[in-house]
């Protein structure tokens, strides 16, 4: 009789044992990027930030040496992919926590100050932006073409705040509050015409939708392809 019972205990401890394992199995990238999403807290708009700060990094006003201490101190920040010159710096921000959602971060520099950040690769929607920042002014779109078909593109444009945000690829219905952002520049002197080529022009702002408006005489195609990294 003891001896079984001394086996229903081993078998016990030893089923608490495996499930313990499992619980505390390892969560892969995917399954963390779940539990912990992206967040925008790191972006901060208002009347200090008027292009947008990032991380605490105020175009215009941050200096080099705040911003390189800045990204050295984040544990956002990929160390080893920080390098950090006189005329720039460069690194991956993870958006999201346990090292989730990279980024790539350019950050330019000129007479001691932080002049421009170019973030890549984002994991937020333009809804978010527009919800911060507010309706852009203005917006460049097209449909561009790829190996893989045809896909829209677009840029919206915020004048008094220098503010640009890239899409690709957009919606086939025209601008959608969950395209997500491409590209996030922030700038304090934006020339938006040398980012476009001779007779590309920005046109007003008209909200979500509205690609016939947009794109007049362009015939849509049924199809809208996600072009191949």
């Amino acid at each position: 009789m003891l001896i079984f019972r001394f086996m229903k205990v081993m078998v016990f401890v030893l089923f608490l044992t495996l499930t313990g394992c499992q619980i505390m199995k390892p969560m892969s990238d995917n399954e963390i990027a779940k539990f912990f999403p992206p967040t925008m807290e790191v972006f901060e708009f208002n009347s200090r930030c008027s292009h947008i700060c990032w991380l605490g990094i105020n175009p215009g006003t941050t200096t080099s040496e705040e911003a390189k201490a800045l990204l050295r101190s984040s544990n956002e920040i990929d160390s080893k992919s920080l390098e950090a010159g006189d005329a720039s710096i460069s690194a991956v921000w993870f958006a999201g926590k346990m090292n989730t959602y990279p980024c790539d971060v350019s950050v330019q520099l000129e007479n001691g100050l932080v002049k421009s950040i170019t973030l890549g690769n984002l994991p937020f929607a333009t809804n978010n932006f527009i919800r911060l920042v507010g309706k852009p002014d203005e917006i460049y779109i097209n449909l561009a073409t790829s190996p893989d078909g045809p896909y829209i593109q677009y840029m919206t444009y915020y004048d008094t705040e220098r503010i640009m945000i890239a899409v690709s690829p957009g919606s086939r219905n025209g601008p959608d509050p969950n395209d997500l952002v491409y590209a996030l520049f922030l700038n304090t002197e934006f020339d938006r015409a040398n980012l476009l080529a001779e007779g590309d022009i920005f046109q007003p702002w008209l909200g979500y939708g509205h690609l016939k408006d947009y794109l007049p005489g362009v015939e849509i195609p049924t199809s809208i392809s996600i072009p191949t990294p």
